[in-house]
């Protein structure tokens, strides 16, 4: 696993849902976005601090609301933060508990990786009307697996 070295939301919950929830390696402090009326596009952008080599992105769903995880969302690396390349595409996807669920692609030089949620869970409210949110617990970057080489020496 790589150490982000921060992290941008495109909106937050409140005090005790930060961004930075997403990448302190604590399933049991999830990010969460604002809640909303309906859905709405929500990104999660974490930054490695340089670029690297990377094969794999995972995110933990949070363990009390699974519901809210991104149903319908892209994961996206890029070297620049400009151009993106998405290396995983999701429909109808679902969780059931908090295990880290990864994505492989083939390996690419990587400065960020971000979420692009479109569609999450939601809650109802005590007024009677449903809020949407997404909840993270965790999302994390690989390095890339090293394969094995040789080399032949002769005398």
């Amino acid at each position: 696993m790589i150490d982000a070295q921060s992290v941008v939301a495109s909106s937050v919950l409140g005090p005790g849902w930060s961004a930075d929830n997403a990448i302190d390696n604590n399933a049991t402090s999830p990010w969460a976005s604002e809640g909303n009326t309906s859905p709405q596009t929500e990104t999660l952008i974490i930054d490695l601090g340089s670029v690297q080599t990377v094969d794999r992105v995972a995110l933990r769903p949070d363990g009390l609301y699974t519901t809210l995880f991104p149903a319908d969302f892209d994961l996206m690396v890029s070297e620049d933060g400009v151009n993106w390349v998405t290396v995983a595409s999701e429909t109808g996807f679902e969780t059931i508990d908090d295990s880290l669920i990864i994505w492989g692609f083939p390996p690419q030089n990587v400065r960020f990786a971000q979420l692009a949620s479109y569609t999450s869970g939601s809650i109802s409210t005590p007024e009677g009307s449903e809020l949407f949110y997404v909840l993270l617990a965790e999302m994390q970057a690989f390095h890339a697996a090293q394969t094995e080489s040789a080399i032949q020496l002769t005398w």
